[in-house]
């Protein structure tokens, strides 16, 4: 169960990078992110939307680790990791429901409600 589910959220989290790629190239999926202030990101917002996506490819390594599906480095407390994602996902799932933009209330906050209670599920595995 647990390599599923570790599956699916770095699949989760590996299309949400992807999404904040584009957002850093100028593509206009602003109103989904970000507070939705804007169609394309202005510069600044754009280098968020680049930490995004590291943050993200970075907690889909820590699932894939919890997986099996890679191996965890000795010095790296992989349980610390996935507590910090798990805590990171549902703060996000807030934020996100308080945002300004409906089109970013009505497609965040389901998916990084999911993220947050698969990455605990990891967590507590």
């Amino acid at each position: 169960m647990v390599n599923g589910i570790a599956l699916i959220l770095a699949l989760i989290y590996g299309v949400i990078a992807v999404f904040q790629v584009y957002l850093a190239l100028g593509f206009p999926f602003g109103e989904y992110a970000l507070g939705g202030f804007h169609r394309i990101l202005p510069s600044h917002l754009r280098i968020v939307s680049l930490i995004n996506c590291i943050i993200l490819l970075l907690m889909a390594v820590l699932s894939l680790m919890k997986g099996g599906f890679l191996t965890a480095p000795e010095w790296l407390s992989l349980q610390t990791g996935l507590w910090g994602m798990t805590g990171f996902m549902f703060i996000n799932t807030l934020v996100n429901f308080f945002s300004r933009s409906t089109k970013e209330k009505r497609v965040m906050p389901p998916i990084s409600c999911l993220s947050g209670i698969l990455s605990l599920i990891l967590a507590l595995n």
